[in-house]
């Protein structure tokens, strides 16, 4: 499940061990954190953890990090597309590429 508010979005998943669904803000690293046990009120929580941080950015002087897309439009030619990947998806080839070349683990 995803929310939408002010251009952020987060993802919202439900903690079995605590009877609660929890959510993080995406796209930026500033940690955005929030919680609410029943299921109409994760979206009231939502928006007050963002109204918060945009509060607490405004105080302290600090832009407001943006969520980035990461979203990317590859285009290649059938051949090297099936040959470079062998077996896996585009998306995950892709991604171990990246980490190789960058040093980034996975």
């Amino acid at each position: 499940m995803s929310l939408t508010y002010k251009g952020y979005t987060a993802s919202v998943e439900y903690d079995e061990d605590d009877n609660l669904l929890w959510g993080k803000v995406d796209g930026i690293s500033d940690g955005i954190i929030f919680h609410s046990d029943p299921t109409e009120g994760i979206r009231k929580e939502f928006q007050a953890s963002i109204d918060d941080y945009l509060q607490w950015c405004a105080e302290e002087g600090k832009q407001p990090q943006r969520p980035t897309s990461e979203s990317l439009k590859l285009q290649f030619v059938p051949s090297v597309s099936n040959a470079a990947r062998a077996g896996q998806s585009l998306n995950d080839w892709l991604q171990a590429l990246a980490a190789r070349e960058t040093g980034v683990a996975l």
